[in-house]
């Protein structure tokens, strides 16, 4: 083959990948369309919360998954933001259940109110 061939070979392939590329694709029933989604009301101040924790994702998503004993503290400021400012409903719209809201906020209740750590040269004595 000469090279006008080939030139004309790939002309072609490169301008039917596009025309390929660029059809529409059915949407199947039962998928939500993203433009089906609306945020209002107490969920559009939730998002901006949630994207402003992402710094905090990795640590808290290892917290979870009991790969980390815990994450930086000053994610427990967003936690308890969005404890306190954002209803259930919202949170569950948001993938965050009850639990995962509550677990997140008893760890940082705990880290900001350590258990008293033990008089110096006291000790407890053990039954016989």
């Amino acid at each position: 083959m000469d090279v006008k061939n080939v030139f004309i070979i790939l002309l072609l392939a490169c301008l039917l990948a596009n025309v390929t590329a660029t059809a529409d694709l059915p949407i199947k029933p039962g998928y939500k369309v993203v433009s089906t989604f609306h945020v209002s009301g107490d969920q559009v101040d939730c998002l901006k919360l949630l994207a402003d924790m992402r710094s905090c994702s990795n640590g808290i998503v290892g917290f979870l998954r009991k790969t980390q004993n815990s994450f930086h503290p000053d994610c427990c400021h967003f936690i308890s933001t969005l404890n306190n400012n954002c209803s259930p409903t919202t949170l569950k719209s948001f993938g965050f259940t009850i639990e995962v809201v509550n677990t997140l906020q008893g760890h940082c209740d705990e880290a900001s109110n350590p258990a008293p750590a033990p008089l110096a040269g006291s000790y407890t004595l053990l039954g016989n």
